[in-house]
């Protein structure tokens, strides 16, 4: 934390940034998953290679 800036905390303190940090947990767990993003096509071309890899298909 020293690094940062930050010398101390008091469990308030604490307190206050973990329900902040849980309430961004919370609504990244709850967010709508409708849209593709780029991870999506990242993970279905690595399956697409691996199952040529396997199948010989190279």
């Amino acid at each position: 934390m020293g690094t940062l800036g930050i010398n101390s905390l008091s469990k308030s303190q604490v307190s206050r940034m973990a329900e902040q940090l849980d309430e961004q947990v919370a609504a990244f767990r709850q967010r709508p998953l409708g849209q593709a993003g780029p991870f999506t096509f990242v993970a279905a071309d690595a399956l697409t290679i691996d199952r040529c890899v396997r199948t010989g298909a190279w």
